[in-house]
């Protein structure tokens, strides 16, 4: 599946798959090490950490399709799926914006509205706020798992 998925989104987002024949490269793993030096895996030093914080949305999602009944059924959920997380779905971590708009620069576009809208019903209503509402700041950097706060793991000495 990954091989069928990888180069429609690869052409999707203006970039041709690498492999030189049009083709993603899977063997041996060369492809992510290609891609994280291309600026196209996501960030992180281990290109499974990307898969893994998907992987509790997609297990959480009640109308996953089950692979038994063939491609089609389970490439056009995937498609819907990864249409909504990135276009629809706001992440905390990323100051409450879609990945799309962080991606493609209309964040800090977004964020002034918010903080027009914010002053709006402040002016309006200031009995409702504690203090002057302000949008959040969007991150420089997100993690999937920053390496600065990782620890690694203690040799146990048996």
């Amino acid at each position: 599946m990954q091989r069928r998925l990888r180069p429609r989104s690869a052409c999707r987002q203006g970039a041709a798959p690498l492999g030189g024949n049009g083709r993603v490269r899977p063997e041996r793993g060369t492809w992510a090490a290609d891609e994280r030096r291309a600026g196209l895996w996501p960030p992180g030093p281990d290109a499974r950490q990307a898969a893994a914080a998907l992987r509790p949305a997609l297990t959480a999602a009640p109308d996953a399709p089950e692979l038994a009944a063939g491609i089609a059924g389970p490439r056009e959920w995937f498609d819907a799926f990864t249409s909504y997380y990135n276009h629809e779905h706001r992440h905390s971590g990323i100051g409450w914006h879609t990945p799309a708009s962080v991606h493609f620069g209309t964040a800090e576009e977004v964020r002034d509205q918010r903080a027009v809208t914010l002053a709006a019903a402040y002016t309006s209503h200031p009995q409702r706020f504690g203090r002057r509402p302000t949008p959040p700041e969007i991150p420089r950097q997100a993690w999937i798992n920053d390496p600065a706060k990782r620890r690694e793991p203690t040799p146990q000495i048996s």
